[in-house]
């Protein structure tokens, strides 16, 4: 973390929309991982047919997407 930490202290706003984007990354997973486990065990994370045909598959990619633009300008 100490090198990244040496480039971003040269330029705030790349470090801003890299903490930015990592957030929405966590945020799309988070929700992967609670559709997933709402109905089915731990040993099915790793299908993500279960994720695409859930109700929850297009809001957290809008959800991810406005919290990343949002973040961005604000």
């Amino acid at each position: 973390m100490f090198r990244l930490e040496k480039v971003f202290q040269n330029d705030d706003y790349s470090f801003i929309l890299f903490s930015n984007f990592i957030k929405s990354v966590i945020l799309l997973l988070t929700a992967y991982v609670f559709v997933i486990l709402s109905d089915h065990s731990i040993y099915e994370l790793d299908n993500y047919k279960i994720f695409t045909i859930s109700n929850f598959f297009f809001i957290s990619i809008l959800l991810s997407t406005i919290y990343l633009i949002l973040s961005s300008f604000f």
